[in-house]
């Protein structure tokens, strides 16, 4: 369900991710989304990562952030 929702907001931003003129408006663009996941998400916190021992735990900004950066990047380039 979260991945689902992640690509559905990612869609729903990209337009205006591609219109940010400074890095600092496509910074806030991923802010945006990060948060929006995350309030969702509820307690679990909406970005979760799997160790090395099978656990997942939950990331923070800086991975989520990353990980909404490369789908904004990667759908602007034509991949999916």
């Amino acid at each position: 369900m979260g991945n689902r929702r992640l690509r559905v907001l990612v869609n729903l931003n990209l337009q205006r991710y591609a219109e940010a003129k400074t890095r600092v408006d496509k910074s806030n663009v991923i802010d945006l989304i990060v948060r929006q996941i995350r309030e969702a998400a509820g307690p679990t916190g909406g970005f979760v990562k799997k160790d090395p021992d099978g656990e997942w735990f939950v990331v923070g900004n800086s991975l989520a952030r990353d990980k909404v950066g490369h789908q904004l990047r990667d759908l602007q380039k034509g991949k999916k």
